[in-house]
């Protein structure tokens, strides 16, 4: 049992947690992607997608279980591919991944605003062993700003490994105190951005 703002939470052990992980991939939908956005299937077309995969290939490699990966910018670039590929491998290593979408966050925090179950959710976000957050901030307001903050300085401080996708550039955040954070955590090293470029947006090849 442990305590956080005035609500006791039960420690779940490893095998409840790898069970609760396998399920989250399945309603996120993860488990059907899975079988195409795999390291194997990523075709390297260019400079850019290049480097994406040399990056997020050596994060596992290297994983110290702390540090973050982003991956930010153009649309259609390959950035879930690339990150979903990370974390399924991360996964066969035995790492507990919790995959979520921002808008999901956002919707199911508001909803249990003030309650009990926005403690619990936010308390899961906050510890969960391995993060990974799909198109953070996209069409964020200010609130969401606050909830990006308040989960961005407690990973921050627990040191928990989080892989994060944007459409924004890391300086086109506007809230210097989450990029900031951000960019510590990702050093050099682990932080991707891909230029706004219209040839590097994979889903127009076909047009």
């Amino acid at each position: 049992m442990i305590y956080e703002d005035g609500y006791s939470f039960v420690k779940k052990c490893d095998c409840a947690k790898i069970r609760e992980s396998n399920l989250n991939i399945d309603r996120s939908g993860l488990s059907k992607i899975f079988q195409q956005y795999k390291f194997e299937n990523w075709k390297i077309t260019n400079e850019a997608n290049q480097r994406m995969f040399e990056v997020c290939r050596e994060y596992v490699d290297k994983f110290d279980g702390e540090s973050w990966l982003f991956i930010g910018g153009q649309v259609g670039s390959g950035k879930t591919h690339i990150a979903t590929a990370t974390l399924q491998e991360l996964m066969k290593n035995s790492h507990v991944g919790v995959y979520k979408r921002w808008h999901e966050i956002v919707k199911e925090l508001k909803i249990g605003m003030n309650t009990k179950d926005y403690q619990i959710s936010m308390h899961e976000l906050k510890t969960a062993s391995l993060l990974y957050i799909d198109d953070f901030l996209k069409n964020a307001t200010d609130s969401d700003m606050n909830i990006a903050f308040e989960i961005i300085q407690a990973r921050v401080d627990g040191r928990k490994p989080t892989i994060i996708t944007s459409e924004l550039l890391l300086h086109k955040i506007r809230d210097e105190a989450v990029s900031s954070r951000i960019k510590q955590m990702c050093g050099d090293q682990y932080l991707i951005q891909i230029e706004d470029d219209i040839k590097k947006n994979f889903r127009l090849r076909n047009y």
